[in-house]
């Protein structure tokens, strides 16, 4: 009974290491969800401090009629991460982010950019992009 057990425990140990999720992916798609809907605040937890004063300046840019129209047309975007390249040992990372985007006459427009980012204390942020 004793070693049914440990081998139960065992599994389930297993299982739940392997369906981790990638933390730079994670990382890296929260940040442009947040960062899409212009959630600023949110965005900069993502980020190194050079990145947050980045976004601050970007979000100091934003008057309530840009926010709007950026708004409207950022909500038919779609993001895929992929490509995503490090070691969990070292501390830089990149990942290559696709953008689609549903245009006035519903074409599939596709755009591709490559973000950096850093370990600190552990959690991986948003170096540049």
């Amino acid at each position: 009974m004793n070693k049914f057990v440990l081998v139960f425990f065992s599994l389930i140990l297993i299982l739940f290491v392997s369906c981790k999720s990638d933390p730079v992916k994670e990382t890296v798609t929260d940040f442009y969800l947040s960062y899409q809907n212009l959630d600023f605040e949110k965005t900069k937890q993502y980020c190194n401090p050079l990145m947050v004063q980045k976004i601050t300046l970007i979000e100091n840019g934003f008057t309530p009629e840009k926010r709007k129209a950026i708004l409207k047309h950022i909500r038919k975007n779609r993001i895929q991460v992929e490509d995503i390249n490090y070691d969990d040992t070292q501390t830089k990372a990149t990942a290559k982010v696709r953008f689609y985007t549903l245009s006035e006459d519903n074409e599939n427009n596709e755009e591709t950019t490559v973000i950096f980012l850093e370990k600190i204390q552990g959690r991986w942020k948003i170096a540049d992009f």
